[in-house]
Formats: structure tokens, sequence, C-alpha cells
């Protein structure tokens, strides 16, 4: 059940974000009943993954789905994914860049490692090195191409 609040926590505060949405009117955008729309945000049912997309967009939350699956997925949790934080957004930038540029000064390696499509018991340590900073680098890619999603999202709605 705690993982089930915690995903309606991030569909609450998700909606609450933008202040014309009530219960009552986001219910009515998505289609289900405000009191089923209260159960999703208290963490008694789960959200369908239709449901979550469309409040994703009616939201302008691109971050939502992310976020939710995050706190929920076993995947999730053993490969290190976590929930997004705008606050980190230059760190997350800067460590980035920091892993394209190692990753620049192996490429050598890489290609000598995988010229024969086979990695070989001397060549595992280095290979396993490369792989996990190029993991990294795509999660905070990942990362960085929601929280841009989201300010051209915010952006555009000011805008209007």
């Amino acid at each position: 059940m705690n993982c089930r609040r915690n995903q309606g926590d991030v569909c609450r505060s998700s909606r609450e974000q933008t202040p014309k949405f009530t219960i009552e009117r986001a219910a009515e955008k998505l289609g289900v009943d405000s009191r089923t729309l209260r159960r999703y945000e208290a963490g008694e049912t789960e959200v369908p993954e239709d449901i979550l997309i469309a409040m994703s967009k009616i939201y302008g939350d691109p971050l939502l789905p992310w976020n939710y699956w995050t706190r929920s997925s076993l995947i999730a949790k053993h490969y290190g994914m976590k929930p997004f934080e705008e606050n980190n957004v230059y760190a997350a930038a800067l460590s980035a860049a920091d892993d394209l540029n190692q990753l620049s000064q192996r490429r050598e390696r890489f290609i000598e490692i995988m010229k024969d499509a086979c990695v070989i018991e001397n060549e595992h340590n280095d290979f396993r090195e490369i792989d996990a900073t190029a993991a990294d680098c795509a999660k905070k890619m990942i990362y960085l191409r929601f929280v841009a999603a989201k300010k051209e999202k915010t952006a555009t709605a000011m805008a209007v």
C-alpha cells in the first residue's frame, strides 16, 4: 500500500500544479468519476496506463508517467531509476557532460573491444566500466529530455 500511496501522491501533486483542475474538473476531463480519481490520488487503486497518459497530457506534466513508474516498478528500482527532481538539472547536465567526455576518451578502447563482436576475459573490466558510464549518461540524458519537455510545455502554456 505504501508504494501505491506514493503513486497517488505523484498524481495528486501533478494535478495540483495546475490550479484550474479541481478533482471534479480533472475527473471530467479524464472521463472518470471523481470518486475514482480520489481513489487514484489516495493510492487505493492503481492508475491504468491510459489514464496516466491522459493525466500527463491534461495536467501538462510530461514527467508524470516517469515519476509514477519509478515509484512502482521493481525494474526501475533495480536499475536505480529515480523520480525526476527539477532542482537537479544543472548538476545532471554537468555530470552528463563529464560522462560524455569520459566516453569520448574511451572510444578507441571500446572499438577495439567490440571489433570481433565478443568481449574476451581480459576486456571485461574495461567493457563494464564503459558500459556503466554509458548507462549513467543515458539516465541523465533521459532526465534532461523530460525536464526540457516539461519546460517547453510550460513556456508554451504561458505564451497562450
